[in-house]
């Protein structure tokens, strides 16, 4: 039977929230509620144009990034073991490992991770209100450098660490291509 629109469409898996988790690697953050984290990186270009030919050329700067996490503070305690360990820019060492097992009832075996590295937290937020008495929090942290993997699933169902590789040989080969251009 034909769509109604006239399209087609490949089912290219499932997953499923109950069977998916996210990890700090180095820390215990079980209890610490996390919410959500936002993961921002970049790198800073300039064109430049040459004045005899009209070319056009990119410099590649340095890189930076940002994360952002809210969670709640709850009874266990544990945001202070995070604070201490990522809030003193004088011990800014190592790396943040964001752990993500998606997959349909924990089927698939597929695992991917985000690695910041030297990540150091420059801004906390605090908020409560008198409606439900959570005490809601905010980090902000930047990273100088940021590394993707994945393992792939056993099967094909599991698609989310194929599209985090994917993503991370994109943004390879673009950073492979800008670097060509540059001494091409």
């Amino acid at each position: 039977m034909a769509d109604v629109f006239g399209r087609t469409t490949t089912f290219g898996g499932g997953m499923s929230a109950d069977a998916t988790s996210i990890t700090f690697g180095g820390i215990n953050t079980v209890g610490m509620i996390v919410q959500g984290v936002t993961i921002n990186y970049e790198q800073n270009i300039t064109r430049l144009y040459a004045l005899e030919d009209g070319k056009a050329y990119y410099v590649a700067g340095r890189t930076q990034g940002q994360a952002e996490m809210q969670h709640v503070i709850g009874p266990a305690g544990l945001q202070t073991e995070f604070y201490s360990k990522y809030g003193n820019v004088c011990n800014v060492t190592g790396s943040l490992i964001l752990g993500m097992a998606p997959g349909c009832g924990g089927a698939g075996g597929a695992t991917s991770s985000i690695t910041l590295g030297n990540p150091v937290i420059n801004s906390l937020t605090v908020s409560i209100t008198s409606q439900d008495m959570i005490i809601n929090s905010g980090v902000r942290m930047m990273f100088s450098s940021l590394e993707l993997t994945s393992t792939a699933a056993t099967n094909e169902s599991n698609s989310l660490s194929g599209f985090i590789g994917a993503a991370a040989d994109a943004v390879r080969a673009g950073v492979s291509a800008v670097q060509a251009g540059l001494t091409g």
